[in-house]
Formats: C-alpha cells, structure tokens, sequence
C-alpha cells in the first residue's frame, strides 16, 4: 500500500507531535493512524502510536520537527493558531503509509489486556 492519502492539516500536526489539534477531533487523528498503519486502531493504541509514527510523519514533514507550540495555546485560540499553520502548510496534506517495520503490530484485545490486566478487561459485542 503506497498510495498517498489527503488529510487535514490538525490531524497530521496530532498525529506528528501528540499535541492535540485536530479541527475533526480524535477520530480524525485515528483515521490518519489507520491510513499509515495499514490497520484498524483502537482508542487506546493512539499514545503508543504517537511515539511510535513520530519519527516516520516527520521524515514525511520535516518542517513539523521545528514547529513551536505558543505557550498559551488552549482552547480559545488553538483554531487561531492552526489557520496561522494552514497559510504557510495548506489546509491538507498528503501523508504515506508507513512501512511495516516502522510501527510495531499489536493485537488491539492483547494491548488492552496487557495495559488493564486480564481480569479487567471485557467485550462487548454490538450486532447490528
């Protein structure tokens, strides 16, 4: 899979530094996770995906490496901020996936399991 795929700018940026702003929310941050690893994510795989896919999305954006958060971005000017990026970067980028062995492959259930502890995790199933 080497097809390039549009993504909007905040949710590269999230993905990239694990710095959270993502016009989208969360699930845009897990689509642009799922688009690099070739995989389904779950929710609590993103923090070992931000450390993991870091290096990797900056090869692809060399210039995020040098991206200088304001001190007092929050939630009243983070949107400022990200349209401050969008008129250098563009409102998309178009990001790669990653090769395998720049990610490591985890069952979804056994890194849920191994996080909380056997005895502590249950499934549910939705039948639709």
């Amino acid at each position: 899979m080497s097809e390039t795929r549009q993504f909007e700018l905040g949710a590269v940026i999230s993905a990239a530094t694990g710095r959270f702003v993502a016009r989208k929310g969360m699930g845009a941050i897990q689509e642009v996770f799922e688009h690099i690893t070739g995989r389904s994510v779950w929710t609590h795989q993103l923090p070992r995906l931000f450390d993991e896919c870091q290096e990797s999305l900056n090869d692809q954006f060399p210039w995020m490496r040098d991206i200088v958060f304001p001190d007092d971005l929050d939630a009243t000017n983070w949107e400022r901020w990200l349209d401050e990026q969008a008129a250098i970067h563009g409102t998309t980028l178009g990001v790669k996936p990653l090769n395998a062995d720049q990610f490591t492959v985890v069952d979804p259930i056994q890194e849920l399991t191994d996080m909380m502890g056997p005895g502590d995790v249950s499934m549910v199933a939705i039948i639709i």
